[in-house]
């Protein structure tokens, strides 16, 4: 999954990217 704030790679179970902070599930 990749963090649609700062364009980081998250584990798809994460739900708040580790570099920015922003909730993952917020945006589709």
């Amino acid at each position: 999954m990749t963090c649609p704030g700062c364009g980081a790679e998250c584990g798809d179970e994460a739900r708040f990217c580790a570099s920015c902070g922003r909730p993952l599930m917020a945006v589709d």
